[in-house]
């Protein structure tokens, strides 16, 4: 079956009317600001469908449709809506970088529309909306911050609706409703508003409603209603004192119906009807009612009805009517000066019908038909003679002989020239222009070359400069400007680049395919085809060539092919068929051959066959029809109502395979309820309900459960619920719920999981909902849902075996209800847009397990809707069309794991959109899951599973900040505690996306332990020794950056503490070598610690305590023996004491141990010179080698401490040289022995154990010798 596709809303054409509430597709400013306060619910963490467009059809642009235009300080202003900002005010210098938006009022694409543009003290006023003030008075400097309100008249949202706007000297009039009095005379002079006079006490409908305001001569004329007079002129100085009634013209409260309000000097001229037989003719005031008066009773025997009344230099010009018809007059304010100008079309009666009057220079031009040239422009200076065609711009006559008509329109003056739109036998309606000749009455330009027209519009002179709206393929309707030339005729700038609608309708899905009908704004409206992807959505055939369209309808499948209703242009409106090619795509059946419809329509299916009602030659009039699908059986079942009157059949209703409807037998049984199955023997009325010529007029026919319902008539009971199984017999009246003749007209009959739920007014309860088994006492309201009205249940479906349906319980306005026909299971599903307005469901369509539909949350507009039946599973899905405008999605089909619908977005029309069905898959994180710090675990979601595909990506969220940034084809990631601190749990989050793009989130938690810290001691020493300062420092480690480490550190010697520390490192001194414990522990900031501990062996390496030379005295003279003390016992090794005598090189030495203590060893050495048992003289360095010095423990020497020493035969007091200083000793020891106390025996040189002559000898051969270095 085909959708039911609503309107695009975009600019407010979409309407609901329920419960008296109207409902235009934008919402009213006061709805929008009390939308700020509507509930929305927050989503579940869930893959929410989204909705996309499925391909741009129309791609030709809609335009900012510019409007409004007036000149200020130099600028042209105009309202316009750039797809962006909705309709706001705009200003030009003429040129596309100098065309700026001057303030976004109604911020967004919702618009403030300002209406009603005019110059008043050197500032631009006028009126415009917005959602905290509703349509308010505004002014403009022409920036931005000089752009403000001047006054909340109608304080609040609703806005006091400002119109009439009217320059009256230093004061601007208009009208206004400020709530308390209606809409009255206001005025402002720049601050403020004020109220001239409540002229009719009351507010709303009680207002007097000011209209027609016009200046004249300084003073305020207007049309008002007092409540007295009716409406009537009225005339203000802008006090309550001077507003009067200026004349009851139509005496008592009956109005005048005063029009065309124009002044000419200081006269007022205006049509009026004074309720005599004068009927509506040209009257006139001076502002008293003595000077308002019937000029003249121009046509005695009925209406003149002036209009276009213009000022020509003092004169007034109009049209008016009388015997003639309807011509051009003029008037000097006198009946004698009253007179018709000239009968351009002398026809008798009928009259050349000038409209547009527009004055230029001394002439007024129109558009007049003079009966010769069609309607084309003339101008007049107010003489017959100087009433002259200026051109026939649309020469020639059609094939009856009436002449082609150029009809000029939007006639303006700019400057000397006269600029109108027309069409000529060269192409459409654009631009033209005249001097008042023949000659230069010209085209300035084809904007839209061809036969199509440009739709120009909005002509406004601004400094000689003409500026109008006109509409072109390439960008819409937009702003252009013109200097009368066509090279100066320019598009100022394409302000809107948004596509315009194609408006896909009537979507049929066949064998995979939607077929739909769409107007691409090229081949007009025609068949499409659709898998739901660009590329696989085209233009199945241009079934009518060009613009116009083939207007198909009445789109259905039948046996496997698409069957529908085209007028290709040739045959007229007939059936046709398509296999889903162009070339398959054919006409089915010339039912009325030629060029003449048989206007097919209610194509349905039933029994194998396709029905549907035609008009053909032989029927004379609408008949039922069906086919086979083959041009041979396409043919007329009955001729019902025979004659050229027709059955018009309706409700084409399958049952069991059985066609039924209702027809008419006018000559009979009037409309009543008949079957067929396609033969004229099978088709016959199965019950004459109300009978005689009368008619019950069945309605609703509904099948349930292998019955007919519907609502019918049968004189008695009114329009009461009625069943049949086919026959006469089993035609009855299942219940008289609304007793009496007016019954209770049930409607919206629906077949709810084999039981029938419909609406029916019982004249109590208003129109509620009813179930019905098919019993009179099981046919029974189901609940009240309004008390104290009608709920007015529509739009039922059935949904989980359950009735669904759209209704309106007086509280909380028109929302979406279920129903399982219980009084308690009938319950609203949701408030979706809190407040007694209501969210205005519609478009409801069930689609696998839930249901679809549009709603208004009061935030986002009518927008995509689904419900699963309960409050919480009724979510939006997806504000296509973001802000406050609305998408309107409707037509919902299904087209395999896709539902196609019709919505509208700004940027790109009204077109279609798909929404994947897909069944999102189940996330599963697992877990919980356990990790020590500064470490890693896997986490897996292989438990997840897609009830439909598999699994595609897995994605996780491992710091749950809403980003998923770990992604893996697999299941398995890695879950890092690097930088976690422990004991903590952590929140992860798994995404996994399906093969169709669906995805969920499931979240599960992680474990962090805590870790202690790792501890090491560093810097450890090699060889410590006693009494050198040892620095050691530790390595600790934390799987936690954010822990901070205190330190404990402890060293022991023989089970005593030595030392101890809290810093990261230690220093001590040994003071005593042994084994010295260090123990270190480390805690983190949890009370978690590790610690370390080492052993440091300190030793006292051997010293060499003091080194003698002989018996330590200091000569050298003699050097017999060199004895090393070392501070403990050791062992020299081969080496150990290396002798050098620096002239000569090493000296060969033995150590031995006298004393046996190990400590004292004396080096020995062969004699020197002449001296036995001495070394020879010279400089020797003694060096002990460390490490051939080694204590008990292995222990060396440290380093290899160096003796320097010389010995000089004779030199007794070691200065270096033999001299008399050496002379006392020898002297004091001579001729001693040894063991003599002056016995000296570095002076016994001999070494013979007494100091004798030889001694002296020797010394003496000594004496003066120096020591070589």
């Amino acid at each position: 079956m085909g959708m039911s596709w609503l309107p695009r809303s975009r600019r407010g054409a979409l309407a609901w009317s329920a419960a008296g509430c109207a409902r235009p597709g934008r919402r009213p400013a006061a709805l929008a600001s009390a939308a700020a306060h509507a509930w929305v619910e927050s989503l579940e963490v869930r893959r929410m469908l989204s909705a996309t467009l499925v391909k741009d059809i129309n791609l030709n642009t809609v335009g900012s449709n510019p409007g409004a235009i007036i000149e200020f300080n130099g600028w042209v202003y105009f309202t316009a809506n750039d797809g962006t900002s909705g309709l706001e005010l705009w200003k030009t210098d003429g040129t596309a970088a100098g065309t700026t938006l001057v303030k976004d009022l109604n911020p967004g694409p919702a618009d403030s529309d300002p209406q009603e543009l005019v110059v008043f003290n050197g500032l631009l006023y006028f009126t415009a909306t917005t959602q905290a003030t509703g349509r308010e008075l505004w002014r403009t400097d022409g920036t931005e911050a000089g752009t403000v309100l001047v006054a909340d008249i109608h304080s609040g949202p609703m806005g006091s609706e400002p119109s009439e706007l009217t320059v009256v000297g230093g004061t601007l009039f208009f009208s206004a409703d400020d709530g308390m009095t209606g809409a009255e005379l206001f005025k402002t002079t720049g601050l403020g508003a004020t109220l001239v006079k409540d002229i009719r006490t009351g507010a709303g409908l009680l207002a007097s409603s000011p209209s027609q305001l016009t200046n004249v001569n300084g003073t305020l004329f207007f049309v008002a209603d007092d409540g007295v007079n009716g409406e009537e002129l009225w005339k203000s100085d802008g006090t309550a004192a001077g507003t009067l009634l200026v004349k009851d013209i139509y005496a008592g409260v009956e109005s005048s119906g005063i029009t065309n309000m124009t002044a000419v000097g200081s006269t007022l001229y205006f049509a009026a009807w004074d309720g005599s037989s004068k009927g509506v003719e040209l009257w006139k005031s001076n502002g008293t009612s003595a000077t308002t008066v019937l000029v003249k009773d121009i046509y005695a025997d009925g209406d003149s009805n002036p209009t276009y009344l213009v000022n020509l230099n003092g004169t007034l010009l109009f049209q008016a009517s009388d015997a003639d018809g309807e011509e051009l007059w003029r008037s000097d304010g006198t009946p004698a000066g009253t007179t018709k100008v000239k009968n351009i079309n002398t026809a008798a009666g009928t009259g050349s019908l000038p409209t547009e009057l527009t004055v230029l220079g001394n002439y007024v031009y129109f558009a007049a038909d003079d009966g010769v040239n069609g309607v084309e422009l003339w101008r007049s200076n107010g003489t017959p003679a100087g009433t002259t065609l200026v051109k026939d711009i649309y020469t020639g006559s059609d094939v009856l002989g009436e002449p082609f008509s150029s009809y000029p329109s939007l006639l303006t003056a700019v400057g000397n020239t006269l600029f109108f739109t027309a069409s000529d036998a060269a192409g459409g309606f654009e631009l033209w222009k005249s001097d008042g000749t023949p000659g230069g009455t010209v085209r300035v330009k084809d904007i839209n070359p061809g036969a199509a027209s440009t739709n120009v519009g909005n002509l406004t002179g601004v400094g000689g400069v003409l500026y109008f709206t006109a509409d072109t393929a390439a960008a819409g309707t937009e702003l252009w400007r013109s200097d009368g030339t066509e090279a100066g005729t320019t598009q100022v700038i394409d302000l809107n680049v948004n596509t315009a609608d194609s408006d896909p309708r009537d979507a049929v899905v066949i064998n995979g395919i939607a077929y739909f009908t769409a107007d691409d704004g090229v081949h007009g409206l025609e068949l499409w085809r659709s898998d739901g992807t660009a590329a696989g959505t085209y233009l199945l055939k241009d079934v009518r060539g060009g613009a116009n369209g083939s207007g198909i309808t009445n789109l259905v499948g039948f046996d496997g092919r698409l069957y529908f209703v085209a007028d290709d242009g040739v045959h007229g409106r007939e059936v046709w068929t398509s296999d889903g090619t162009p070339a398959g795509t054919v006409l089915l059946k010339d039912i009325l051959a030629g060029a003449a419809a048989s206007d097919p329509t209610q194509l349905t299916v039933s029994g194998g066959k396709l029905f549907f009602t035609a008009s053909s030659n032989t029927s004379g009039n609408v008949e039922l029809f069906v086919s086979d699908g083959t041009a041979a059986g396409t043919q007329l079942v009955k001729e019902i109502a025979a004659g050229i009157i027709g059955s018009f059949p309706r409700f084409l209703t399958d049952l069991n395979g059985v066609l039924y409807f209702v027809a008419q037998d006018p000559f009979s049984t009037g409309q009543e309820l008949w079957r067929s199955d396609g033969t004229s023997a099978g088709t016959f009325l199965v019950r004459d309900i109300r009978p005689g010529l009368n008619s019950s007029n069945p309605t609703g026919l509904t099948a349930v459960n292998g019955v007919l319902f519907f609502a019918a008539n049968d004189g008695v009971n009114g329009t009461e619920l009625w069943k049949s199984d086919g026959t006469e017999a089993g035609t009855r009246l299942v219940a008289d719920i609304g007793v009496g003749v007016g019954g209770s007209n049930p409607a919206n009959l629906t077949n709810v999981n084999g039981r029938l739920f419909f609406t029916a007014n019982d004249g109590v309860t208003g129109v509620e909902l009813y179930t019905s088994d098919g019993t009179a006492a099981q046919t029974q309201l189901v609940r009240d849902i309004r008390p104290s009205g009608s709920s007015n249940p529509t739009q039922l479906v059935s949904f989980n075996g359950m009735a669904f349906f759209v209704a309106n319980d007086g509280v909380n306005g028109i929302e979406l209800w279920k129903s399982d026909g219980t009084p308690g299971g009938t319950t609203i599903v949701r408030d979706i847009f809190p407040g007694d307005f209501g969210s205005l469901p519609n478009a409801l369509r069930v689609i696998g397990d839930r249901l679809y539909f549009a709603a208004d949350d009061g935030v986002h507009g009518s927008e995509l809707w689904l419900t699963d039946g309960t409050a919480a599973g009724t979510v939006m899905l997806q504000d296509i069309n973001p802000g406050i405008e609305e998408s309107a999605p409707a037509g919902f089909v299904q087209l395999g794991s896709m539902l196609l619908m019709t919505a509208g977005r700004n940027d790109v029309g009204r077109e279609l959109f798909a929404l994947s069905l897909n069944a999102s898959p189940v996330a599963n994180a697992g877990g919980p899951y356990s990790v020590p710090e500064g470490g890693s675990v896997t986490v897996s979601g292989a438990a997840s599973t897609d009830p439909d595909g598999s699994i595609v990506l897995y994605e996780w969220d491992m710091d749950f900040d809403g980003t998923f940034n770990a992604t893996a084809t697999g299941p398995a990631a890695s879950f890092s505690a690097a930088a976690l601190d422990g004991p903590a749990t952590r929140t992860i989050a798994l995404r996994v996306t399906d093969n169709n793009g669906a995805s969920s989130i499931a979240t599960t938690t992680v474990s962090v332990t805590n870790v202690a810290p790792a501890v090491a001691i560093t810097n450890v020493p090699a060889n410590p020794k006693a009494g050198v300062p040892i620095h050691l420092t530790s390595a600790v480690t934390d799987p936690a950056p954010a822990d901070t480490i205190s330190y404990s550190w402890t060293v022991r010697r023989n089970g005593s503490t030595v030392a101890s520390g809290s810093a990261a490192s230690l220093s001590f001194t040994p003071d005593a070598e042994g084994l010295y414990e260090v123990r270190l522990v480390a805690s983190d900031d949890d009370g978690a610690s590790g610690e370390a501990q080492v052993s440091i062996q300190v030793v006292s390496p051997p010293q060499v305590q003091n080194v003698t030379i002989n018996d330590g005295l200091a000569q050298r003279s003699k050097v017999a023996s060199i004895t090393i003390v070392f501070d403990k016992v050791v062992t020299p090794g081969a080496g150990a004491f290396e002798l050098v005598r620096r002239t000569a090189g090493p000296v060969p030495v033995s150590a031995t141990n006298p004393s046996g203590d190990g400590r004292t060893w004396v080096l020995g050495f062969s004699g020197g010179d002449f001296v036995f048992g001495s070394l020879v003289d010279g400089v020797y360095d003694l060096t002990v080698r460390g490490q051939f010095i080694l204590d008990g423990q292995g222990n060396a020497l440290e380093g290899s401490p160096t003796t320097s020493f010389h010995r000089l035969f004779g030199d007794a007091n070691g200065d270096g040289e033999v001299n008399h200083t050496d002379l006392l000793p020898l002297s004091k020891g001579y001729g001693s022995t040894v063991g003599e106390s002056n016995y000296v025996w570095y002076m016994d040189f001999d070494g013979n154990g007494q100091i004798a002559f030889r001694d002296l000898l020797k010394f003496s051969q000594r004496y003066g010798t120096k020591l070589v270095v």
